[in-house]
């Protein structure tokens, strides 16, 4: 039987876990804005001089699959 988690504190692997056994896992707005903000900064720093939005049609594919930087 599948459940859904609300704003659930439990680490990333319980998480990978729960997910992989198919059950639902929901975050509140404050917590989805705080991480969304990290990696939107990130992408604007790995961009740069580009917007992040449509840097993707002007990087070689090369500086494109990098990882992002820590």
């Amino acid at each position: 039987m599948n459940a859904s988690f609300l704003d659930a504190p439990v680490k990333d692997d319980k998480r990978r876990e729960l997910l992989y056994r198919g059950q639902l896992l929901v975050y509140s707005l404050p917590r989805v804005h705080s991480s969304s903000g990290i990696s939107r900064a990130r992408w604007r720093k790995k961009s740069s001089p580009l917007d992040p939005e449509t840097a993707q049609f002007h990087l070689p594919v090369e500086r494109s699959q990098r990882s992002l930087p820590s």
